[in-house]
């Protein structure tokens, strides 16, 4: 493991997401793309479910700390292209990233969007919740402390951009679990 995930696994929850992740549906030998996948962590743990994991990030030197067997794409989600579908499709803590440098609410939107057409079975958004102590700390990291200009989405934001869909929300600790069945 990376110094950067060694340091990274220490102060989150990381092995609990894909636990979380694990309840929710069946991983054993699906295929997996990870949006937002910075350094791989969440995937890593993943991969004791599944070897069929693809991770999609913008940032090569984030996809340059993943040591351990997998595909990587460097892209973000609005400019991704690809002809394949993945059973799964998961954004952990990454979804309010899609609107770094971008118009908020409709790049989330557009962004859930894009990965249920990339999906053949769920997609799984697991972002923080930022009616929680934890999830203001977090926004208040990444708005004011790295200025990332993030835009996070409530309970009421996903209930509207996924009216058309069947879906679950969740609040779990202090983040929110969305589970969006595209076979509906």
């Amino acid at each position: 493991m990376s110094l950067y995930n060694t340091v990274l696994n220490f102060a989150g929850e990381h092995k609990k997401f894909v636990k979380k992740i694990s309840q929710l549906t069946d991983l054993k030998n699906k295929s997996v793309l990870d949006v937002g996948a910075g350094s791989g962590l969440f995937a890593q743990y993943l991969s004791e479910y599944t070897s069929k994991i693809t991770l999609l990030d913008p940032s090569k030197s984030m996809l340059d700390k993943v040591d351990f067997k997998c595909k990587k794409l460097i892209s973000s989600l609005q400019n991704f292209k690809t002809k394949n579908k993945y059973d799964i499709v998961f954004c952990i803590d990454s979804l309010h990233h899609l609107t770094n440098g971008y118009n908020g609410r409709t790049e989330i939107e557009k962004g859930i969007h894009k990965m249920i057409s990339l999906s053949k079975e769920k997609v799984i958004i697991i972002d923080p919740n930022i009616h929680t102590l934890k999830g203001k700390w977090i926004s208040i990291q990444e708005n004011i402390f790295f200025r990332q200009n993030s835009t996070f989405y409530d309970g009421e934001d996903y209930t509207i951009a996924l009216r058309k869909y069947k879906y679950k929300i969740e609040k779990w600790k202090s983040f929110y679990v969305v589970v969006i069945d595209v076979n509906y």
